[in-house]
């Protein structure tokens, strides 16, 4: 963790999300505080009303649950060996 906070002190890329290459951990880091800034929402003077005239939209149906695939010769022999003899 200390080479990673070493590195984006030591990070020479003033602009972007990214830092640069860094070679010792084989990857770029993310800045997160860059990140969280740009991501912010810009406020706005007021607040956006609800439409509360309009239905809520149903929930998609769910798809049918798929029929398991037919049983292997592999399958069937390892089934047969790990079954309790009857």
């Amino acid at each position: 963790m200390d080479a990673v906070r070493g590195a984006l002190q030591r990070d020479r890329v003033v602009e972007g999300e990214f830092t640069g290459w860094i070679a010792p951990l084989e990857r770029v880091l993310l800045k997160k505080d860059k990140y969280l800034e740009e991501a912010k929402p810009v406020a706005s003077a007021t607040p956006p009303k609800a439409d509360i005239s309009a239905p809520a939209p149903s929930a998609p149906p769910k798809p049918a649950p798929k029929p398991a695939p037919p049983n292997s010769l592999f399958a069937e022999k390892l089934q047969a060996v790990l079954e309790p003899h009857k």
